[in-house]
């Protein structure tokens, strides 16, 4: 039974093109390994086949529930402030104080 029909997916970036007329289908239990050079489109692919981009043309279709995943290539995190052992006490200590100072106002 099918799980995903990609019809003539289309895509480029600019002068570009990556893809025309891409067609998929996968059946349930299939897997499948997208292999090429560098810039041919692969991780763009996987995105559109996913929903994070919209192609240009065609359509992508889930033919039953299906969950999708994308883990990029190259993570993005959140900076935030990384505290252990001692550090974390002062920073409690710290925010604790300035929200009594604020209360007091």
């Amino acid at each position: 039974m099918q799980v995903l029909k990609a019809e003539n997916i289309t895509h480029d970036y600019g002068l570009r093109p990556l893809f025309e007329g891409l067609e998929l289908v996968l059946e349930e239990g299939e897997k499948v390994g997208l292999v090429g050079p560098n810039g041919c489109g692969k991780s763009t692919l996987i995105r559109i086949l996913d929903g994070i981009e919209v192609p240009l043309g065609g359509t992508v279709t889930f033919t039953r529930k299906v969950k999708t995943a994308f883990l990029a290539q190259e993570p993005r995190f959140r900076p935030r402030p990384v505290f252990t052992g001692h550090s974390k006490k002062a920073w409690r200590t710290w925010q604790s104080s300035r929200k009594n100072t604020n209360r007091s106002r």
